[in-house]
């Protein structure tokens, strides 16, 4: 027995076309301050860490000096910074959205 899978068009819905826009700026504002966070704590990795990390950034060399990324979600607002072995070695970076924002 073979299975097929069917497509099936959506109903078109009145307004749609602005929440679609809405999502697709979300995501590219997301994706940009993501690849804006990773560049910066990698940078910091290599001065920061002991020992500094030469080369680079790997999951195993992180996982070898006990690097762990921390985000905390509070509210509205995220935290994000890195630990060595229970100690903070970088700055907490602080993103805070209020309900205006989201809703």
């Amino acid at each position: 027995m073979k299975f097929e899978r069917r497509k099936k068009d959506l109903p078109k819905i009145y307004g749609m076309e602005k929440w679609s826009n809405l999502r697709t700026d979300a995501e590219f504002i997301c994706n940009d301050f993501e690849k804006k966070e990773k560049q910066l704590f990698t940078n910091l990795l290599k001065i920061v860490a002991e020992p500094p990390i030469k080369g680079e950034v790997t999951i195993g060399k992180t996982r070898w000096r006990g690097i762990k990324l921390i985000r905390h979600h509070v509210a509205f607002d995220t935290y994000s910074w890195l630990e060595q072995r229970g100690k903070q070695i970088t700055p907490k970076i602080i993103v805070k959205t209020s309900k205006k924002t989201i809703f």
